[in-house]
Order: structure tokens, then sequence, then C-alpha cells
């Protein structure tokens, strides 16, 4: 196809350019076509072998390298180690409950809900937040380190008389979150002492005179 086009190219270009121009094109396109012939075998050895080279570089690339997976134990048992953080708490669940159990008005807020980091790697808590503004938590902010214990605090509002059900939404560096129902009740307000009864003065008797 090239040696066709190299020959005839001075023909196609006749009617647009000047004969000192044909000539010149002409005498180029020879001088092209001897090179190609001469070259021609050379030339070919080396495409195909580039082409070999190509191919093969592109099928390396393409060949899938598996990730090393830690495993422990021997070969026979071998057992894939989990690579993320895990956060359990202390009943051994993912979701937990905070019972208050039934309390007096205006009794002590504060509950303590411990948990384990059992992943290999850090558990990283980025919020907690209670499902309405009666109850706060409270979370560390530093990394917990596979095997480190941690612990949220919770305050709720012990002024509130009644059933308590309420939720705190853990939000870690997991795939999900943890959910820890506040639960338990907050008896009535007990009644003000009343004041002393004043005590009544015996009635006056009124004796009439003859």
């Amino acid at each position: 196809m090239l040696i066709l086009i190299v020959l005839i190219l001075p023909y196609w270009l006749h009617p647009i350019l000047t004969a000192k121009w044909v000539n010149f094109i002409t005498h180029l396109s020879f001088n092209v076509y001897i090179f190609v012939k001469n070259n021609l075998f050379k030339m070919r050895k080396f495409f195909f072998l580039f082409s070999f080279m190509l191919v093969g570089l592109m099928t390396q690339a393409q060949v899938d390298v598996k990730p090393t997976v830690p495993v422990t134990g021997t070969p026979e048992q071998a057992q894939v180690v989990p690579t993320k953080a895990v956060l359990t708490f202390a009943d051994g669940n993912y979701d937990t409950d905070c019972d208050y159990g039934t309390i007096d008005y205006n009794g002590e807020p504060l509950r303590v809900v411990k948990f384990k980091n059992t992943g290999t790697e850090p558990l990283i808590i980025r919020n907690a937040r209670g499902s309405c503004g009666c109850t706060v938590p409270n979370w560390p902010k530093e990394p917990i380190l596979p095997g480190e214990e941690g612990q949220i605090e919770i305050r709720y509002a012990t002024n509130r008389v009644g059933k308590i059900d309420k939720r705190v939404t853990v939000t870690t560096n997991e795939e999900k979150e943890h959910i820890i129902r506040v639960i338990g009740s907050v008896n009535e307000q007990p009644k003000k002492e009343t004041e002393q009864a004043v005590p009544q003065s015996a009635p006056n008797i009124i004796k009439g005179g003859n």
C-alpha cells in the first residue's frame, strides 16, 4: 500500500503543482520507493519483534496478583484474620442497653457503657448522638487500639418523670452504626412537706350575766 501511494502521488498532485514541483516530488517518491524496497525485510522484522514485545507486556500487566492475606495457624488450618476495627460492647454484642432501672426524681444522671476493640485496626468513634436533647453522650476522641477498652458516658435528664426509652447512635470507622438503647423509669417528684399546722385556739365561752 505504501509503495502504491508513493508511485501514484506525483500524478495525483500534477494538476495543482508546477512542473518543477512535480519533478521534485517524483524524484523524492522514487528514492523513498527504493529505500522501502531495499529495507522492507528489515522493517518487517523490526515491526514483528516490536509487536511481539508489546503483546507480552500487555499480557503480563493483565495477570491478576492476589493480595497477601495474613493467616494464623498451620497451612491446613489457615484462618483469615479480620483486617478492620470492631466495636464490641461488654455484653459481647454490637448493640446494647443502658438500663437506668427505676430511679428517683432528679437522681444520678450518669451511666457508663463499656466496650472493647476486638478487631485488628485502631477503632475511631467519629460521633455519638442521642435521640433527643435529654440524652447526651460523651465518647473518647482518641483511637482505641486493638484489644484495648473504652467507655461511653451517657447523661439522661432525670427530672423527666416516667418511662425512659431513648437511643444513642454511635458512628465509627466501621461499616455500620451501633445502637445503645437507654431504658428505665423515673419516679414521680416527691410532694413538698406541708407547712406545720397552726393549732386552733379554744373557743371563747362568753358567759352571760344575770
